[in-house]
């Protein structure tokens, strides 16, 4: 490409958590119902998405803001698959 500087001006890090969650499924959806005040928690983890954060800004700010957005996201619905209740210490 014509007139880009060979030499970084910037350098970073970036540090991936990738699950073990099969085929690294993301995962966009309220807090599961053990959480306390879950209908306001909206998560997103694992996947490859890094392409996608503006779309799922837009996703998350939807869901945080109106309770429901107009993309379909039924599909990353899996939290209450994946995240479990941590045992209450007695």
């Amino acid at each position: 490409m014509t007139g880009l500087d060979p030499t970084p001006h910037f350098t970073s890090t970036c540090m991936v958590a990738l699950s073990k969650i099969p085929n690294k499924e993301l995962l966009v959806d309220f807090a599961p119902p053990y959480v306390p005040n879950h209908k306001n928690i909206v998560l997103y983890a694992t996947g490859w998405a890094g392409k996608f954060v503006p779309l799922l800004g837009k996703i998350l700010s939807d869901l945080t803001l109106d309770g429901h957005t107009p993309f379909d996201i039924s599909h990353f619905a899996l939290g209450h698959i994946y995240f479990k209740a941590l045992a209450k210490a007695s």
